[in-house]
């Protein structure tokens, strides 16, 4: 293996252990955040002045899971955006590759009247036959 397919594989790892990271960062804050809220509001239910601040740090926490949701969503989008742009310019190159050699039947060629070898491109030698035949 060469060292630029070593160097590529070790940037596709990291991008791709980058992605796996900040999903699991998210389920892990998702997974606490829910926790903790059935804890909160479930049987020890904060009753009195304590309710409005469990009310306040419950919606300060939702926001914050919230916004970890839009972050790591937008974060997602670009990936996919940056692939998605990446796949286009392969298919583009693709589509316009160095000029390829002619096949063999786009060469044909045949003897002029006086025997010299003429090239002929196959839509002018299909429309050139019925004219030699109204000849003969």
């Amino acid at each position: 293996m060469s060292e630029i397919d070593k160097d590529y594989r070790k940037e596709i790892r990291k991008r791709m252990t980058e992605r796996y990271n900040a999903r699991a960062e998210f389920v892990g804050h998702l997974v606490a955040f829910i926790i903790s809220m059935a804890v909160l509001w479930g049987p020890l239910s904060p009753q009195g002045g304590w309710a409005t601040l469990a009310l306040l740090i419950s919606g300060g926490w939702f926001m914050g899971v919230v916004i970890h949701a839009v972050n790591m969503l937008m974060a997602e989008l670009r990936e996919r955006a940056i692939d998605a742009a990446i796949e286009r310019e392969r298919a583009w190159r693709g589509a316009y590759p160095a000029e390829p050699a002619k096949a063999k039947r786009d060469r044909l060629t045949r003897l002029s009247s006086d025997g010299e070898l003429l090239e002929v491109i196959e839509d002018q030698w299909d429309e050139e036959q019925p004219a030699r035949k109204r000849q003969s």
